[in-house]
């Protein structure tokens, strides 16, 4: 079957529009008390959900979507991963999944950018072994998301499989990395030694402000993460997959490179989201930059009714488990029975 170049393909904006309107307008929706989970061994109401979330904390996600969008969008364009018809696709599909996906705050916004300047520094090092000091700076930017939750630092063996099959490293960039890492615990201590610990117990008010840690360790991730959310991701990311599979052997050999590592970082976190503690949002997060990608691409691989259907499948069911965990059903079925 023969399909046409998504270079070539003219880009639906209406559609593009109409959706990330309405995932906007479910990302805003008034904030109430009422919305979230309730943990048990938990004091008080885990604000994971956006509308659960204050105003504050969803204009600074606002502006976060809109700077990983923008890095993106460059990285695709610098690396040639998306090609013109597929950027609204991915920006669309970072909309949906950063709008409907629990959140630990503005620093998990952060996270998510950190990600992407993470993957674009990798795959600015292809076949490139005598670059140490961007490793460096990779691991710099792991080494402050463990200042947030140690659990960030899963992305550390993530990044050593990723360089690895990019062939681009060698014993001193693993140096740099594992360097990079340690960079901000060692500022943290010298400041510690020479200001004393008052300084700590201030980074720590600031710190759990936007992002409520450390929480309950006897909980599992499932218990912060919806079902429904968890297995809408798990549903993009497979289907993303899939598509992506009709075009893999037309692809050169350094996009096939560059899209298994895109693959990595989902299909590890994802498996780790069930069995971590109340963090697993922080995780799922860090899978939306990746999975837009390939999706995107995937959806670039089928005729253009297809990717329609698909599209519409996909944000429909991410839509419909949100509004779900919300409780909109059970109010509109209420009201019905009235």
């Amino acid at each position: 079957m023969y399909t046409s170049s998504s270079a070539r393909r003219r880009t639906n904006w209406l559609e593009i529009i109409l959706w990330i309107l309405i995932f906007l307008l479910v990302y805003l929706i008034p904030s109430s008390p009422h919305l979230g989970f309730r943990v048990e061994g938990a004091e008080g109401l885990i604000p994971q959900l956006p509308a659960a979330s204050s105003w504050m904390s969803r204009l600074i996600g606002l502006l976060a979507l809109v700077l990983v969008s923008g890095l993106a969008i460059y990285t695709g364009e610098r690396y040639l991963l998306i090609e013109k018809g597929e950027r609204a696709t991915m920006v669309l599909f970072f909309v949906a999944l950063m709008t409907t996906s629990p959140s630990l705050g503005a620093l998990s916004g952060l996270a998510v950018i950190f990600l992407q300047l993470i993957l674009f520094l990798s795959f600015g090092l292809y076949q490139d072994t005598h670059q140490p000091r961007f490793y460096l700076f990779i691991g710099l930017l792991v080494g402050l998301l463990c200042l947030l939750t140690p659990l960030y630092g899963v992305l550390l063996p993530i990044i050593l499989l990723a360089q690895y099959r990019l062939r681009s490293m060698e014993s001193r960039s693993l140096v740099g990395l594992i360097a990079g890492v340690f960079l901000p615990v060692w500022i943290l201590i010298s400041i510690l030694i020479y200001q004393g610990f008052s300084v700590l117990t201030s980074y720590e008010k600031l710190l759990l402000r936007d992002f409520p840690l450390p929480l309950p360790r006897e909980v599992s991730g499932m218990a912060f993460v919806s079902p429904l959310c968890y297995w809408s991701f798990v549903a993009c990311f497979l289907v993303g997959g899939v598509l992506y599979r009709r075009r893999f052997y037309r692809e050169n050999v350094r996009h096939r490179d560059m899209f298994a590592v895109l693959h990595f970082y989902p299909l590890v976190l994802l498996l780790l989201v069930p069995f971590v503690a109340a963090e697993a949002p922080a995780l799922l997060q860090l899978t939306v930059v990746p999975i837009g990608f390939i999706v995107a691409r995937g959806m670039g691989a089928v005729p253009e009714r297809m990717g329609l259907v698909m599209r519409a499948i996909l944000l429909a069911l991410l839509l419909g488990q949100y509004l779900y965990t919300l409780g909109v059903f059970d109010l509109v079925e209420r009201l019905l029975s009235l």
